[in-house]
């Protein structure tokens, strides 16, 4: 994931310092992961903008691979 899951986590008010002190840094990161990914699988029914497959497009947003 890209710095967005950390922009993300200071926004609701929630320290990535203290994600990652308690170890539930990796659980965030998963779950955010499982969830860009479950949206590309709904983006990749055949929707494209500009030449582009929209679940690769919402990937590389999210820097997911």
């Amino acid at each position: 994931m890209n710095n967005l899951l950390n922009k993300i986590v200071e926004d609701v008010g929630i320290s990535e310092e203290y994600l990652r002190n308690t170890g539930q840094w990796n659980l965030i990161e998963a779950l955010a992961t499982r969830i860009v990914l479950e949206c590309e699988g709904v983006a990749a029914c055949n929707m494209h903008v500009s030449g582009f497959a929209l679940g690769d497009l919402i990937k590389q947003h999210w820097g997911v691979k």
